[in-house]
């Protein structure tokens, strides 16, 4: 419509300059052909100052409304509207003033890492004849699981982990003359060609070893996240520490956790690295044999190593997993399935 009104001054301006043999005609029909050279200018030296940018809050949960924010800044002389477009979002934006932040609705499926692609924002000059063009940067940032399941339910599931007497947390030793027929591990024994019992005493702690293996799939990482989270703020807010051990892109890693703050940390280096490998596996030497032991994965079958005795929960169908699958998972923590 701008260009339209633009092509009508030039005819009239044209006509002035033909028909009529005047000055103020000449110079009326030159400022209408010329009209919209005042208004490129400003555009152009605006252009030289402004400047767009990416802002996300820390802390964005998976599946739950958020917003990010494009901060707009520039002279105040000029405030053109603004037109912002990626591969993933595109709007217009009129800040009635610079700087400015626009604020975008924003709801992520999938725990992890996510970006918004590099994209670009552009305005036009008041007649809509040149368009201005600033690049955007890509926008990376980090969602976090949502929690699942009544924390009361978790804490009596992790009990039975954390208890002592439990079979699960004796470590496995191999079978000596005079040792008690009662505590051979015929787990471990099948496993292996000679025969294994429990150790005879109790683990020397009850903190509890979660060993995690974070999925490819971003329908089982949100099981296996949405698991680790409950989980372990369930244990810290009733006064429980914990380990949590994951692979990192530096190798096995393993996190003493006293505090939530602690907590999240340890679970975005966790997430984030998206190694999937059996932790068990590559960092048995780092699990104390006799510690009660939770290993989370998406495998569908799960090695275990030998002298490790861990309770597993797969968000997979799994063949030798205490929990298989995240309905399973849901329902036994005492969560909707359908979440």
């Amino acid at each position: 419509m701008r260009r339209t009104s633009y092509c009508i001054l030039c005819l009239a301006g044209l006509f002035l300059l033909i028909m009529y043999d005047m000055p103020q005609a000449f110079s009326l029909g030159l400022a209408c052909i010329l009209a919209p050279l005042p208004g490129i200018v400003l555009a152009w030296k605006a252009h030289k100052r402004i400047r767009c940018s990416w802002q996300i809050p820390r802390g964005i949960t998976r599946a739950t409304p958020s917003q990010c924010q494009l901060l707009i800044s520039g002279p105040s002389w000029y405030i053109p509207s603004f037109f912002i477009s990626t591969e993933e979002l595109e709007f217009t934006t009129s800040p009635s003033s610079l700087p400015a932040a626009c604020t975008i609705p924003l709801t992520i499926p999938h725990c992890g890492l996510f970006s918004i692609h590099k994209g670009e924002a552009w305005y036009m000059d008041p007649f809509h004849l040149c368009r201005f063009h600033m690049p955007l940067t890509a926008l990376n940032g980090f969602v976090f699981p949502a929690r699942i399941g009544t924390e009361s339910q978790i804490l009596q599931v992790l009990s039975h982990i954390m208890t002592p007497d439990e079979k699960y947390y004796y470590g496995a030793v191999q079978y000596k003359p005079g040792d008690n027929p009662r505590l051979i591990n015929w787990k471990m024994t099948a496993r292996t060609d000679d025969v294994y019992v429990r150790d005879s005493e109790p683990a020397n702690g009850t903190d509890l070893l979660i060993a995690c293996s974070i999925p490819q799939s971003p329908d089982q990482r949100d099981t296996i996240g949405d698991t680790l989270l409950s989980a372990g703020l369930a244990l810290l807010h009733n006064g429980k520490t914990f380990t949590l051990l994951f692979l990192s892109s530096t190798g096995p890693r393993k996190e003493i956790i006293t505090s939530v703050d602690e907590f999240y940390t340890a679970l975005e280096e966790c997430i984030g690295s998206g190694l999937s490998g059996n932790v068990l596996e590559q960092a048995e030497k780092l699990i104390p044999a006799q510690s009660p032991l939770l290993y989370l994965t998406g495998e569908s079958h799960v090695f275990i190593p030998p002298a490790l005795h861990p309770v597993i929960w797969s968000a997979s169908p799994c063949d030798n997993a205490d929990m298989a699958g995240r309905n399973d998972i849901m329902t036994k923590l005492g969560g909707d399935i359908h979440a």
